[in-house]
């Protein structure tokens, strides 16, 4: 069972009058990995910097364990931070680096000595002590940072878009070595990403951010599957979004196709919906399935990823809407799929979401 770690409670952030953080309440349990992750602006880098003691609340609390620590300092919290640009000091050598908190907090020589060689070790750099920053690569640099952060063994640890300055190959590799440190350590640590991959490869769970708000906590399955606002459906991951209007509880007419959902919604005849269907939740080849949803487009536009790619079609009868489908790259050499040619597919019932306008 999940152990509380971290509470917050009616967390406001105000700049004079602009609102940054609006009401925010979590709790973050012991030993999971939590990220905050929405587009430039939504207040999770300042949510972060609140929970670090770098910035103040307007008003709210934070509570660990059974202690207020609302406007305790930094220093009293014992958080690990890192941050996007590394902050690691030119002047100093990686050893040094890893080695600055602790000999602010008065350890011996010989002890300081053997936590650093043992965390280079753990992030894969036992070499490297004797190195200056300038001679490692971003992502190496990026390690040492985090190094630095786990020195004095802190209670949480707190990480501020760390991998959005590495390539893609670099950063797929640190994600995957920070999961695994993280669960090795047992360590409870947030995260702070607008990207949404990230978010959903390497969470525990996932706190999605809107203009200071919290729009929905969930399991990266459950905000990618269940979102809960048409925000998060948008936000993460490609989604297809189609004009509706009830026709009953479990049809909508889209200009003049009809789209069915197997189970009733709480909607009136004639009220205007906002349907929403990620590419993937398609079946291709309709004659082997019985039922409803079964739609005929041209295709206007292939947009290719390596093992799948992205058609957009031009549906009939979708009142010149447009729907972008999912194909495996196996299925566009097997169907023989191209722009312009005709493709028949059927839309998922079970995974259509409906919004109210």
């Amino acid at each position: 069972m999940s152990t509380s770690y971290l509470q917050l409670i009616n967390l406001n952030k105000k700049f004079g009058k602009f609102v940054v953080l609006n009401d925010i309440s979590l709790t973050i349990n012991k030993g999971e990995l939590i990220c905050f992750l929405g587009p430039s602006g939504c207040g999770k880098t300042t949510l972060l910097r609140i929970i670090a003691g770098l910035e103040k609340q307007s008003s709210g609390m934070i509570i660990q364990g059974d202690k207020n620590i609302s406007f305790a300092s930094p220093a009293d919290r014992n958080y690990g931070i890192v941050f996007q640009s590394y902050a690691l000091f030119p002047n100093l050598t990686i050893a040094d680096n890893v080695a600055y908190g602790l000999v602010n907090r008065k350890y011996t020589k010989e002890s300081i000595k053997k936590r650093v060689a043992e965390l280079l070790q753990v992030v894969g750099l036992p070499d490297s002590g004797s190195k200056y920053p300038s001679q490692m690569s971003g992502g190496q640099q990026q390690r040492i940072a985090l190094a630095r952060a786990l020195a004095a063994s802190p209670d949480l640890l707190l990480l501020d878009e760390p991998l959005s300055a590495l390539d893609a190959t670099v950063r797929q590799h640190l994600r995957n070595e920070i999961c695994n440190l993280q669960k090795q350590l047992g360590l409870t640590t947030i995260m702070v990403t607008h990207d949404q991959e990230e978010a959903l490869s390497m969470a525990d769970r996932v706190v999605v951010m809107n203009h200071g708000t919290i729009e929905q906590v969930g399991s990266p399955m459950e905000v990618y599957s269940n979102p809960a606002s048409p925000f998060v459906a948008d936000f993460i991951g490609k989604v297809n979004c189609l004009d509706a209007v009830v026709s009953d509880g479990n049809a909508f007419k889209c200009g003049d196709l009809t789209l069915q959902i197997p189970q009733q919604q709480h909607f009136n005849k004639g009220d205007k919906v906002k349907l929403y269907l990620r590419p993937e939740d398609t079946i291709i080849e309709p004659s082997s399935i019985d039922g409803h949803n079964h739609c005929t487009g041209r295709i206007k536009h292939i947009e290719f990823f390596g093992s799948n790619c992205i058609a957009e079609l031009s549906v009939d009868h979708l009142a010149n809407q447009s729907i972008q489908l999912q194909l495996s790259l196996n299925q566009v050499y097997d169907l023989k799929v191209k722009q312009g040619e005709t493709l028949t597919f059927t839309v998922r019932p079970e995974r259509i979401m409906v919004f109210p306008l």
